[in-house]
């Protein structure tokens, strides 16, 4: 199979958007799992909820990993590689279901997720014949490929830091619109290509659900669902659904006559796309707004980054070198380094608040930590208040800054309960640092403080 430029584009932009998010020993793991894999995973979750009484209907998961079957086969050859499809999809449902095994809200909301995915993947028996004869149907194909690993890339953020529990609830929430977007576009690529596919020349075998069955009686199968049995008994000699009409011939085959517009449904994929990140944005910066609101820092938060500015900008060029070289300083930045504080002392005047700048311009850090800061200052105290507390809260503005996946956790469990800020702002800062692989913070000047508390 020749594959389409446009389609290789999209799941070279896909992965490339993907990769950065796994760490090197995932890597490896994804690229070595396939399908039977992920299934012995889902047995072996089933069988420990099975011990412990607290079966959750994996069977669920059945439909998304025949239909991952499918479109695997499909895209194998526009993929670079075979261990695309491994990498890609089955590793993060076998990774994921193991991680959210040990927390029940999340496996339920993810096994949930799952099950909805499914609902929304082309169905058709002929569809890798369908994607080597023809180019649009590749770049369909690709584009479902693209919104799966989105759907991943987003979903693998949350268990693979540290606090993830506390954090689950709320991110999952706000991840509600764009999962929704996501489903909204799979459905438009089902459509299509099973449209264009003779989807409904294939015979389809329904899930047989028992009616008076408990689901958390239903058990996983050994063996993967056939897609490819019977379909026509549950519909009458005609039927018309979406602009497709069915028609039965004398054996009982269903045939599809259904044309879709290909560059329509380009245009509307691209609008969807668009709107998920104009509501994305929107939303952002209104949950930031109020989150940093509810924080109290009447504007000292703008008053830190402006002087932090001040000074960087007024350092003489070549200064501060010296303490990259420091043998006590280039130690504790270690991460083997099991030193939680460093102390820098110096008289009035000296020059530390300028080599505070220093090390958050000019040093390099590892590239997965975050630096925070807080100068502290005669006039920081202003208001009164408790100045331990002004320094966790103008922590955590930066944090929320920098990291933007974390304000839906204020937002939603303090800010829209209305709780009051000064009870949970140390749980909050303790939380917010150990969902962050590393961290370092500054803090200039605590003589400073008129308050002597």
């Amino acid at each position: 199979m020749v594959s389409a430029p446009e389609a290789e584009h999209i799941i070279d932009e896909a992965l490339h958007k993907f990769e950065p998010i796994l760490g090197e020993p995932d890597v490896t793991i994804f690229k070595q799992t396939y399908l039977e894999a992920v299934y012995e995973a889902a047995r072996s979750i089933e069988r420990d909820q099975e011990h412990c009484k607290r079966l959750r209907n994996l069977r669920r998961i059945e439909p998304l990993l025949e239909g991952l079957r499918l479109l695997g086969k499909a895209i194998d050859g526009v993929c670079h590689g075979a261990y695309c499809v491994n990498y890609t999809w089955k590793a993060p449902v076998k990774y994921l279901l193991q991680i959210a095994a040990e927390h029940d809200e999340s496996f339920k909301e993810l096994v949930t997720a799952y099950s909805q995915i499914a609902k929304h993947l082309p169905r058709s028996a002929k569809l890798s014949t369908s994607c080597e004869e023809h180019g649009e149907i590749q770049v369909a194909v690709a584009a479902i490929y693209s919104d799966i690993l989105e759907f991943h890339g987003h979903v693998y953020l949350f268990p693979n830091r540290g606090s993830w529990k506390q954090l689950f609830d709320a991110s999952w929430k706000s991840f509600r619109g764009h999962f929704d977007n996501i489903l909204a576009r799979l459905k438009q690529g089902r459509d299509l290509v099973d449209g264009n596919s003779g989807y409904c020349n294939h015979q389809i075998q329904y899930l047989q659900q028992p009616s008076q069955a408990d689901p958390s009686e239903l058990r996983l199968s050994r063996s993967p669902i056939s897609l490819e049995d019977t379909f026509v008994k549950h519909y009458g000699p005609s039927h018309i659904n979406g602009g497709a009409a069915l028609l039965s011939d004398n054996h009982g085959t269903i045939h599809v006559h259904q044309h879709c517009d290909f560059t329509k449904a380009s245009s509307c994929r691209r609008q969807l796309m668009a709107d998920l990140e104009k509501d994305e944005r929107e939303r952002h910066d209104l949950q930031l707004r109020e989150t940093i609101g509810w924080l109290e820092l009447d504007g000292q938060d703008r008053e830190q980054e402006n002087k932090f500015l001040q000074r960087a900008e007024a350092r003489e060029a070549t200064t501060c070198e010296w303490i990259k070289h420091h043998p006590r300083f280039r130690s504790w930045l270690e991460r083997k380094d099991e030193r939680p504080f460093l102390w820098l002392r110096g008289k009035p005047g000296s020059g530390k608040t300028t080599l505070a700048t220093f090390v958050e311009r000019e040093v390099n850090l590892d590239q997965n930590a975050l630096l925070l800061y807080c100068l502290c200052s005669p006039d920081l105290d202003r208001n009164g208040g408790d100045p331990c507390s002004l320094i966790l809260r103008i922590l955590i503005t930066q944090i929320l800054h920098k990291k933007p996946i974390l304000v839906p956790f204020i937002y939603e469990e303090y800010f829209m309960k209305a709780r009051q800020p000064a009870r949970y702002v140390p749980y909050i800062l303790r939380t917010l640092l150990n969902s962050l692989d590393l961290s370092y913070i500054i803090v200039d000047g605590v003589d400073e403080w008129r308050n002597e508390s």
